[in-house]
């Protein structure tokens, strides 16, 4: 029996061979793994922006740090969990409509995605809470890119409510060969 398509396989098709072998080899990943790697944050520029990235895992602002990442992936959805400094952050990735979902609790984006050889760019479109839709000026604007960068698989995300200052960025990279770093 041939195994089933990854995730990020099934949504983009036979833009998914136009991806960076890094990004390619990420999201083709099946099963349990835990990677390592590096992430610098920039936290939130509000008092209210920074409450609310706490009470989602999220860290405080921080120079390069270690990352360890966290994945349980199947055809059919994937979890991540970053652990980033003292704090860890879940998330779940499912395909719905031809569309990645990502749910962080009770929030749910959906993502409009782009793909070539450079990476993946990513943009939060509708948004949802406790399964209610949220109006254009509720839904926070992310934006994601994922690419290559000296053979590792890299991240940057950013994530704003619409009009106001950052709710958070952070980047880095996950080295797909060698095992995290434990602190």
């Amino acid at each position: 029996m041939t195994p089933r398509a990854s995730l990020y396989e099934q949504l983009l098709g036979p833009r998914y061979a136009l991806l960076p072998a890094a990004v390619r080899r990420f999201h083709s990943l099946q099963g349990q793994h835990t990677l390592g790697g590096h992430i610098v944050v920039d936290g939130a520029e509000s008092a209210i922006g920074r409450l609310l990235m706490r009470a989602m895992g999220f860290p405080p602002t921080s120079m390069a740090r270690p990352l360890r990442f966290e994945l349980d992936a199947t055809p059919d959805r994937e979890i991540w969990t970053r652990h980033m400094l003292a704090r860890h952050t879940v998330t779940t990735l499912v395909l719905r409509d031809n569309h990645l979902v990502e749910s962080f609790g009770p929030l749910r984006l959906r993502y409009e995605i782009e793909a070539d050889d450079t990476g993946l760019r990513m943009r939060a479109g509708r948004a949802s809470f406790l399964g209610i839709p949220l109006p254009g000026f509720l839904t926070p604007r992310i934006e994601t890119s994922e690419r290559e960068a000296d053979g590792r698989y890299a991240f940057d995300i950013r994530a704003n409510w619409p009009g106001t200052r950052r709710l958070i960025a952070y980047r880095g990279t996950v080295d797909l060969d060698r095992p995290p770093v434990q602190r």
